[in-house]
C-alpha cells in the first residue's frame, strides 16, 4: 500500500500516475503521452455582461506556436507564444446570452489541435472534499491500490465526520463484470463500500445497509465510463433515503430502502480497487475519483461526465449583473468583557445578560461563561423573565454601536412567551455561537395527534395525543397549547401527508378541552361540514401535527440598525416567526440554522417554528443569506419583501392619499398592473393621511395606482450555499437585484413576484439570476399576485445551471429572461400523481426570451417541453432530450 501523505499534494490533485489497481486482462488501459501533453482551457460558466472574464489557456507541456480561441459572439483571438507556458486571455459579451468558447492551437511543426476542457479545474470549482487522479498502466499482478487515509490526508481531509449527505463520481474502465469487484472500500466499519456485483453497481453504507443499481446494457467492458453515486439522507425522518446512480453523466436510476434510518456516511480510511481482506479486486481501472459531502445534482454530474466525451467545447453564459459586491463590517471590538451565567434549571439568567448588555460600552465582546468553569460551554442557560418597557421583550439592545454577543456555544432557553432579541438602533454589532430554544415543559411548538373515536351523527369527537416514535400517549403536553391548526401527516415517515388542513376554530364547535383523567385525551364537537372528512381520515392515515403557533414569540425582531451580522446562531424553538426585520442597512446571516437540537428528529419535535422563517422586509439594501439550514418551519421559510403602498388616489395636482408615509420618503408609481407609471415624487408633508409632493401628478392618472418605497428597496441580496428542506411554505423573494447560487431547496416554491393582492403586497423581482441550484419538488417561477397583467414586469431574470427535479419552471410577465443550461426531469412519482402535462419550462406573457442549451431527462418525450402562451419573440435552441441507458463513453480506453 501507498499511504495518501507519501504522495505530494500537488500531483495527487492534477496528475498522479501509479500501477494498476488489479490484475487486468485488457491491452490498453493506460493514459498515452500524446494525451498526457494535449493543451487544455478552463474560463466561467456564467459571466457578467460587459464585466471582462479570464480564459486559462493551459499547454500542459507542449510546445505551442500560436493558440487560436473562437469566443462565440463572432470575435476570436489569435495568441503567439512560442513555448509551454501557460497563458490567460481576457474577454468581455456585450449582450447576455449563450456563447460556444472553442480553443486550437498551432504547435512549432505546423500541426494544428483542438484543445480540451480542462477535467481538474472544472472538479475543483465544485469544491470535492478529496479528489485523486489515478490512471492504470497496463498489465501487473504486482502493482499497490490506492490507500486513502482521513488522518494523513493534509490540507484537504477526506469525509470524517458523518455526513447525511454524500457524493463520490469516478471514470471505471471494467475488464468484466464478473463475480464482485471493489472501487472504494473503507478499512473501517464507519466507512461507505462501492463495489460491482456482476452488472449491478452498489452501495453498501456503515450500517449495512446495501443499495443496488443494475447497470444499463450500453455499459460495456474495455471502455472507459463516468459513474456517479448521490446518497441524500433526510436525518430529521423515518424511512427516508435516497440513492442516485448516474452513468456517463445521465440517472440510471434512484433506489430507495425501506429501513428507518439508513444513518450518515463517513470515509475515515478507505482504499481504491481492494477489498476488506486487503486483496485486490477489480479487474480493470479507475481514473479521477472525487468525494463530496453533498449531494450533487445531475447538471454538474451531466457537466462533468461531459468535459471527456465532448472535449472541445465549452459554453459560456453571460447574465445581466444582478447583485453588486458589498462586506458587512464586523464590529470594532476593544475588550471582551465575560458573562457568567448559570445553567441550573430554574434559575434566571435574564437580569444577568441584561446588565451586561446596559454596562456595555462601544467596542466591547459579551462572551458567554458558565459560571461553575469560567469558560464558554456548550450548556443550557434558562430566561424567565421580560426586560423593562411594554415591548414584551426578553433582552434589549438599543442604540448599541460596535458591540458583539458570543455564546460560546450555548442553548438560551426561553420560558415566557415574548420576543427574546430585540435589536434596534444599533451599528456595527454581532451575534455569535448560540442557540435558541423553548423550556419543552411549558411550550410545545407542536404535537401529534389521532382521532379515537367520532360520532358522525353528532360530531362528538374524541383524540388523543401521541408520541412521534411509537404513536403511544402522550401525557406531557402543556396545558395552554393555542391549537392553531392542524395538518394530516404520514404516521410513517412523519413528512406532511396528504390528508386534511384546518384551523380549529373552522372545524371545531367549541374549542376542544382535555379530558379530567387523562391529558392526553382530547374530546370536542366536529362540525357537520367536516364529519365526512376526518371519519374518512381516521379509516385511513389518522395522525395529525397540530400548531401552537403565538405570534408574540419570536426569537429575533430587529429594526433600523446598520452593519449587522449573525453567525452561527441556531433556532430550535419559536411559537410565532423566527426573525422579523425591517429598515436595516446591511445584514449578514452566515452558518445558522432553524431546526431541531442536534440528536433530535420528527419523532421527538414536530416544528422547529410555528410560522415563518426570516422576514427580511423594507431594507435599505444589502443582505448577505450564505450557509444556511431551514428546516420544519409552518410557513416561508424566507420573505424578502420590498415596500409597496397599495390604494393610492388623487387628492390633487401634486397630492396623494398615501397612509403612513414620512416627509422626506421617496416614491416610484406604478399603475395597479405594474407597468410603469413613470413618475417619481418625494413626500415634502404629511396631513391627515394626504401627501403632498415635490412635483405634479402626470395628465390624467389612474383612479388608483400603487407605489414602491425607493428608500427601502430590499435591494441587493444574495441567497447562497444553503440547505432548505422540510417547511411548509415558500421563499417570497419580491425585491430587485438579487443573487439565488449553490442552494439545495426541496418541496417548495421560489417565487419571484410582485405583489398588490389585499393581503400581501411587494416587488419588484427585476434583475435576478438564478444559478448552480438543485430544485427538488421545487416549482420556481415569476408572478404577481393580486392582479392580471399582460406587461413584462420583470426585467432581466436570469435561470442559468440549475437542477429541477420532479417540477418544472414557470416564468410569466418577464422581459428577455435567460433560461440557459438547465437540467430538468420529472420524477417518475409526480408523473403517476399528475393530473396535468409536465412542462420543463412554460412561458406567459414574456418578451423577448433566451431558452437555449437546456437538458431534459426523457420519460418518453421526444421533444424537449417548452409551452409558451402570448410571449413574442422567444429563441429557442439547442434544447436537447437525454436518453436513459449509458453508451459507450470512451471506447478506446483512454482518457484525455
Amino acid at each position: 500500500m501507498i499511504p495518501l501523505n507519501m504522495i505530494p499534494r500537488k500531483s495527487r490533485i492534477s496528475a498522479l500516475a501509479i500501477g494498476m489497481l488489479a490484475p487486468l486482462v485488457l491491452a490498453i488501459l493506460g493514459r498515452n503521452a500524446d494525451a498526457a501533453s494535449r493543451p487544455a482551457f478552463s474560463s466561467p460558466e456564467i459571466v457578467n455582461v460587459s464585466e471582462p472574464f479570464t480564459l486559462r489557456l493551459i499547454s500542459n507541456g507542449a510546445a505551442i506556436k500560436t493558440w487560436l480561441v473562437q469566443w462565440g459572439d463572432g470575435s476570436q483571438s489569435r495568441q503567439n507564444q512560442g513555448d509551454a507556458a501557460d497563458i490567460a486571455l481576457s474577454h468581455t459579451y456585450g449582450a447576455a446570452g449563450a456563447y460556444r468558447i472553442s480553443v486550437s492551437v498551432l504547435h512549432p511543426d505546423g500541426t494544428q489541435e483542438s484543445a480540451a476542457r480542462d477535467y481538474p479545474l472544472a472538479i475543483m470549482a465544485d469544491k470535492p472534499v478529496d479528489y485523486v487522479r489515478y490512471w492504470g498502466k497496463g498489465p501487473s499482478a504486482q502493482a499497490p491500490a490506492l490507500p486513502w487515509s482521513g488522518a494523513s490526508a493534509g490540507p484537504a481531509p477526506v469525509v470524517t465526520k458523518p455526513a447525511d449527505r454524500f457524493s463520490a463520481e469516478f471514470w471505471l474502465c471494467p475488464a468484466d463484470f464478473d463475480g464482485r469487484q471493489d472501487i472504494l472500500s473503507s478499512r473501517t466499519a464507519q466507512g461507505v463500500r462501492i463495489y460491482l456485483e456482476g452488472r449491478s453497481l452498489c452501495v453498501q453504507l456503515p450500517k449495512g445497509d446495501i443499495f443496488t443499481q443494475p447497470l444499463p446494457l450500453g455499459l460495456s467492458a474495455g471502455a472507459w465510463h463516468h459513474i456517479a453515486v448521490c446518497y441524500d439522507r433526510a436525518a430529521l425522518f423515518p424511512y427516508e433515503n435516497t440513492m442516485r446512480f448516474y452513468v456517463d453523466g445521465i440517472l440510471a436510476g434512484e433506489q430507495h430502502l425501506d429501513v428507518y434510518d439508513t444513518g450518515s456516511v463517513t470515509l475515515p480510511d478507505a482504499i481504491l480497487g481492494t477489498g476488506s481482506n486487503g486483496l485486490p479486486s477489480l479487474k480493470g481501472a479507475i481514473s479521477d475519483l472525487a468525494l463530496y459531502d453533498v449531494a450533487l445534482p445531475p447538471d454538474r454530474i451531466l457537466r462533468h461526465a461531459a468535459i471527456l466525451t465532448h472535449p472541445g467545447v465549452e459554453t459560456v453564459t453571460a447574465v445581466p449583473v444582478a447583485v453588486k459586491f458589498f462586506t458587512v463590517d464586523a464590529p470594532r471590538i476593544t475588550r471582551t468583557v465575560n458573562v457568567p451565567l448559570d445553567p441550573t434549571p430554574g434559575v434566571d439568567n435574564g437580569p444577568a445578560l441584561r446588565a451586561a448588555i446596559g454596562a456595555a460600552t462601544a467596542g466591547t465582546r459579551l462572551q458567554i461563561i458558565d459560571k461553575a468553569t469560567g469558560k464558554p460551554d456548550a450548556a443550557s442557560y434558562y430566561f424567565n423573565s421580560l426586560d423593562k418597557g411594554n415591548d414584551w421583550s426578553a433582552i434589549r439592545i438599543i442604540g448599541k454601536d460596535d458591540l458583539e454577543v458570543d455564546g460560546g456555544g450555548a442553548t438560551l432557553v426561553f420560558g415566557v412567551n415574548c420576543r427574546q432579541f430585540l435589536v434596534k438602533n444599533c451599528r456595527r454589532v454581532a451575534f455569535r455561537n448560540f442557540s435558541f430554544d423553548l423550556d419543552q415543559k411549558k411550550y410545545r411548538v407542536a404535537v401529534y395527534a389521532r382521532i379515537l373515536s367520532l360520532d358522525p351523527s353528532t360530531g362528538d369527537a374524541r383524540f388523543q395525543f401521541v408520541n412521534g416514535r411509537d404513536l403511544s400517549p402522550d401525557r406531557t403536553v402543556p396545558k395552554d397549547i393555542s391549537m392553531w391548526r392542524w395538518r394530516g401527516h404520514d404516521p410513517r415517515t412523519l413528512r406532511i401527508g396528504h390528508g386534511p388542513f384546518f384551523n380549529t376554530g373552522a372545524a371545531f364547535e367549541k374549542r376542544p378541552v382535555r379530558d379530567a383523567g387523562d391529558p392526553s385525551i382530547l374530546t370536542g364537537t366536529v362540525r357537520h361540514s367536516y364529519i365526512g372528512m376526518l371519519e374518512k381520515y381516521r379509516e385511513g392515515p389518522n395522525f395529525f401535527l397540530i400548531n401552537n403557533s403565538r405570534f408574540q414569540n419570536t426569537p429575533v425582531g430587529i429594526w433600523n440598525c446598520e452593519q449587522v451580522t449573525f453567525d452561527r446562531v441556531n433556532f430550535y424553538a419559536s411559537l410565532g416567526m423566527v426573525f422579523l426585520s425591517s429598515e436595516l442597512d446591511h445584514l449578514s446571516v452566515t452558518n445558522c440554522k432553524i431546526g431541531l437540537p442536534p440528536g433530535l428528529t420528527a419523532a421527538d419535535r414536530p416544528l422547529a417554528a410555528g410560522a415563518d422563517g426570516y422576514h427580511f422586509h423594507e431594507m435599505r439594501g444589502c443582505l448577505l443569506f450564505e450557509n444556511n439550514e431551514i428546516a420544519l418551519t409552518d410557513d416561508d421559510p424566507i420573505s424578502i419583501k420590498a415596500g409597496v403602498w397599495r390604494d393610492i388616489k388623487p387628492a390633487g395636482p401634486a397630492s396623494v392619499v398615501l397612509h403612513d408615509a414620512h416627509p422626506g420618503d421617496e416614491f416610484v408609481f406604478y399603475r395597479w398592473d405594474f407597468s410603469p407609471l413613470d413618475f417619481e415624487a418625494t413626500v415634502l408633508k404629511m396631513e391627515g393621511g394626504i401627501a403632498r409632493l415635490d412635483r405634479n401628478l402626470p395628465a390624467n392618472p389612474p383612479a388608483s395606482f400603487i407605489a414602491q418605497d425607493a428608500k427601502h428597496p430590499t435591494a441587493n441580496w444574495i441567497i447562497k450555499d444553503s440547505y432548505l428542506h422540510d417547511y411548509y411554505g415558500r421563499l417570497l423573494l419580491c425585491a430587485p437585484h438579487g443573487l439565488i447560487t449553490g442552494n439545495e431547496i426541496h418541496d417548495s416554491y421560489v417565487h419571484l413576484g410582485a405583489n398588490d393582492a389585499p393581503f400581501d403586497s411587494a416587488g419588484i423581482a427585476s434583475q435576478v439570476c438564478a444559478v448552480n441550484n438543485l430544485f427538488v419538488n421545487t416549482d420556481v417561477d415569476t408572478g404577481i399576485w393580486g392582479a392580471s397583467s399582460t406587461y413584462p414586469v420583470f426585467r432581466d431574470v436570469a435561470i442559468v445551471n440549475n437542477s429541477f427535479i420532479g417540477r418544472g419552471l414557470s416564468l410569466g410577465n418577464a422581459g428577455a429572461p435567460l433560461v440557459c443550461g438547465n437540467y430538468f426531469e420529472n420524477h417518475p412519482e409526480n408523473a403517476r400523481k399528475a393530473t396535468t402535462k409536465w412542462i420543463a419550462v412554460s412561458l406567459a406573457h414574456c418578451t423577448n426570451p433566451l431558452v437555449m442549451g437546456n437538458e431534459e431527462l426523457s420519460s418518453g418525450a421526444q421533444k424537449f417541453d417548452l409551452k409558451s402562451t402570448q410571449t413574442e419573440g422567444m429563441t429557442d435552441e439547442n434544447n436537447s432530450v437525454l436518453e436513459p441507458g449509458a453508451k459507450p463513453a470512451l471506447l478506446n480506453a483512454s482518457l484525455p
